[in-house]
């Protein structure tokens, strides 16, 4: 069932190498475009404008989705040159994608501009530094963890994050990049016995599994063969092999922002454009031409501004990414589809029927709150669903109706919203805005109580979750560990010490940064912390307090 694209448009024009949708509005485009997928069998890659639009698009298709195959290819969310690595998790986010997207011919992919820009792993790489595990299989452990560390994976006491492996005796543990929970491998003698998935908090088996792959935990390799190809093309862009990076490669050491040196450990590199199926759909939004241009502008900036360090010279800006000039001539080899709120008033445009909600905040100081909300429900012809942020605010929004009789049925889902027949449902989703489709209406918290006191719902639970992961993850930091700080980068755990304040005794957690410089960090901001995740702990960078070093 269509509930925005239109029926009598199955496919998109094959007259125009480029089309125009227009009149969607929110959250409509993510469901357009999923309607269009499942009409067409079709692959489409989505170019979000920025990290804040990636977010919004990929929980709009989340809710919509029923069965279209969705995948996430992020930025690494450093800035461009910068001495920082991407954390694990976006790093297996994307490896995840690329594995996925050789077997693909339906779906969506959805990335930012700057990570359609970068100059990327080759496509035979994933291929070539995969492992697999399955029962019954030989596995001599000396070879295989030296294998697992050339791909890029780090041994630890306790797996706690992707790309980690640890042995105890004769289980190894190990949480491969891509994988959604950790992997135990039990053995006899240099037999697999069983592999089970298992909690890394709880450490408690999930179940049982047959065979398992791991991806490689980074981006490029550091087996001989790479760290060789490494050393030529360093010599080759820089003429000398006196830097920081080099020496660090050479003794195999990885330090951060290592990878915005990538391309020097392949003779070729590829972008998401080469693994992407030759039929793909490219959608973005208006505007594509200047966000472009701004990023290239803002890539040069960031360029410039680091080639003072001389110690470490970043990788010319078109080595890394793409320029202008080659993003544009890959983007035109796809059909594309230009998206709009405005009506297309072009001859291969599309408008669909989807429009902006008229305002339906609760007013909580009026002498009727829900007026406002009373009247559209009213007054519009087809259904309504809100959609909460969480099942609690789902029970707390819903007793508030019925205290001024409105009766809302409780769905599982958008799906389960369809397939029920109630005038008015709640559910509840990370679904940010509202939007009018021709008989369905969607309410989100945003419009019944303003994005202001939805953000603080969302810190306020942010911050308990935060808290609760922090511990997890410092649960096994020994002292003289590599830890950060959100605000001032990365230190060396010096362990708990009590001070006295009014009689009142608090605990701080001790670290050390550069030149001997300590911060005593209070227990209760101990979500500001969180477990060095670079490659070599004992080479960690310790940066300076009060200085610009850090950007958070």
């Amino acid at each position: 069932m269509s509930i925005v694209y239109p029926g009598e448009s199955k496919s998109i024009s094959s007259d125009f190498r480029k089309n125009y949708w227009g009149s969607l509005f929110g959250p409509s485009e993510a469901l357009a475009l999923l309607e269009f997928v499942e009409s067409n069998q079709a692959f489409v890659l989505y170019i979000a404008r920025d990290i804040k639009h990636y977010d919004e698009i990929n929980k709009s298709l989340a809710f919509f989705n029923k069965s279209i195959e969705i995948l996430s290819f992020a930025s690494w969310e450093v800035l461009a040159f910068d001495h920082f690595s991407p954390h694990p998790d976006i790093v297996s986010s994307r490896l995840s994608a690329l594995a996925k997207l050789s077997s693909l011919e339906s779906g969506i992919i959805v990335t930012t501009i700057e990570a359609l820009s970068q100059r990327i792993c080759p496509k035979g790489y994933i291929d070539k530094y995969s492992l697999s595990l399955k029962n019954n299989q030989y596995l001599e452990v000396d070879s295989f963890t030296a294998n697992l560390i050339k791909i890029g994976y780090r041994r630890v006491t306790t797996v706690m994050e992707q790309g980690e492996f640890s042995l105890k005796g004769a289980l190894i543990d190990m949480y491969p990049m891509g994988a959604k929970n950790p992997f135990r491998i039990d053995l006899f003698d240099n037999e697999i016995e069983s592999i089970r998935s298992f909690d890394p908090s709880s450490q408690r088996s999930i179940e049982i599994i047959k065979e398992i792959q791991l991806l490689p935990a980074r981006e490029f390799a550091s087996d001989k063969d790479s760290i060789d190809i490494f050393k030529k093309n360093y010599l080759s862009e820089f003429g000398n092999t006196d830097g920081f990076i080099y020496t660090e490669v050479s003794e195999g050491r990885y330090p951060g922002g290592i990878e915005f040196y990538l391309p020097l450990f392949f003779e070729t590199t590829d972008t998401l454009f080469d693994f992407i199926p030759d039929n793909s759909v490219i959608a973005y939004q208006k505007g594509l031409d200047e966000s472009i241009e701004q990023q290239s502008e803002e890539l040069l900036e960031r360029f410039n501004y680091c080639q003072n360090s001389l110690e470490r010279l970043p990788l010319e800006v078109d080595k890394v990414f793409l320029n202008t000039n080659d993003f544009f001539a890959a983007l035109n080899k796809k059909k594309q589809i230009q998206i709009q709120t405005s009506k297309t008033l072009k001859a291969e445009g599309l408008d669909f029927k989807s429009s902006i909600l008229p305002p339906v905040k609760i007013e909580a100081e009026t002498k009727s709150p829900l007026n406002k909300l009373f009247s559209f429900i009213k007054s519009f012809t087809g259904r309504t669903l809100i959609v909460c942020e969480s099942e609690g605010r789902q029970s707390v929004l819903n007793d508030l109706l019925s205290s001024y009789d409105l009766k809302a049925e409780e769905c599982l889902s958008w799906s389960d919203f369809l397939n029920q027949n109630s005038k008015l449902g709640i559910t509840h989703a990370t679904l940010s805005e509202g939007v009018i489709f021709e008989k369905i209406a969607i309410i989100t918290e945003n419009n019944l109580f303003g994005q202001d006191a939805v953000k603080q719902q969302r810190r306020r639970r942010a911050k308990h979750k935060d808290f609760d992961e922090a511990i997890k993850s410092l649960v096994e930091i020994q002292l003289g560990d590599p830890v950060v700080h959100e605000h001032y980068g990365v230190g060396r755990y010096l362990g708990l010490i009590s001070r006295s304040f009014d009689d009142n005794q608090q605990d701080f957690l001790s670290v050390e940064y550069a030149n001997g410089s300590k911060l005593m960090v209070p227990i209760t901001s101990l979500n500001l912390i969180s477990r060095y995740t670079g490659v070599s702990a004992d080479n960690a960078p310790l940066h300076k307090l009060g200085s610009q070093q850090w950007t958070g």
